[in-house]
C-alpha cells in the first residue's frame, strides 16, 4: 500500500472528506486528491501533520517503502498491532500481560516509544513469536548504542535514491521536533 492509499484509508476510517483534510492541512482539495491518486506526494510537514490528525506514527506512511528496503526498525508497531488483533486482545489486555500501562503499550504500537530489550522479549513471549520476527535486531533499545549507531550510519551511507530521500525527510522532522 503506497502513501496515497494509506492517506485515503485513514481518511475514510476517520470519516473525513478530502475537503476537510485539505482544510486541516491548509492545502487545496486537489492536492489531497492528487496524493491519494499517487499523482503527487505530500511534503514532509504535511505527512507529520497527518500523523497527528490520524493518530498514527509518522513512519506509518512509509511502511511499505521501508519494508521493501529492510527498514524493519520502523515497523514493529504495525507488527505488534497485527499480532494483538490476531489474538483478539485489547491493548489493555496485552499491557497487563507484560506489566505496563495501557498508555505505554499504546506508545509501542504507535512507535512513539521503543521497548527495552527486556520488554521486547516479554512481548515476544506473550505473542509466542520469535523476537526478531516482531522487532528485528535494530528495533529495541539496548546498552550497545554505539554499535547500533554505527550500523545505522552504514545503512545511511549505503542508501540509494528514494530511500536516501526518505532518510533526509525523516531527519528534517527529527530536527524540527527535537
Amino acid at each position: 500500500m503506497d502513501i496515497g492509499e494509506r492517506i485515503k484509508n485513514l481518511r475514510n476510517e476517520k470519516k473525513i472528506t478530502q475537503k476537510d483534510l485539505a482544510h486541516k492541512l491548509q492545502v487545496a482539495t486537489t492536492a489531497v486528491s492528487a496524493w491519494e491518486r499517487g499523482a503527487n506526494r505530500p511534503m514532509v510537514e504535511k505527512i507529520a501533520a497527518m500523523s497527528e490528525i490520524f493518530d498514527v506514527p509518522f513512519t506509518y506512511f512509509f511502511a511499505e517503502e521501508m519494508k521493501n528496503r529492510n527498514f524493519g526498525v520502523f515497523l514493529y508497531g504495525e507488527r505488534l498491532r497485527n499480532l494483538r488483533k490476531e489474538k483478539g486482545w485489547t491493548q489493555l489486555e496485552v499491557a497487563r500481560k507484560v506489566g505496563v500501562s495501557k498508555q505505554t503499550y499504546s506508545h509501542y504500537e504507535k512507535e512513539n516509544r521503543r521497548p527495552s530489550l527486556e520488554m521486547a522479549y516479554k512481548l515476544s513471549e506473550v505473542y509466542n513469536v520469535n523476537i526478531n520476527d516482531v522487532f528485528g535486531s535494530d528495533s529495541v533499545e539496548n546498552s550497545n548504542n554505539g554499535d547500533q549507531l554505527e550500523e545505522w550510519m552504514i545503512e545511511i551511507i549505503n542508501a540509494q535514491g528514494s530511500q536516501k530521500e526518505a532518510i533526509k525527510d525523516m531527519w528534517e522532522i527529527v530536527k524540527k521536533y527535537s
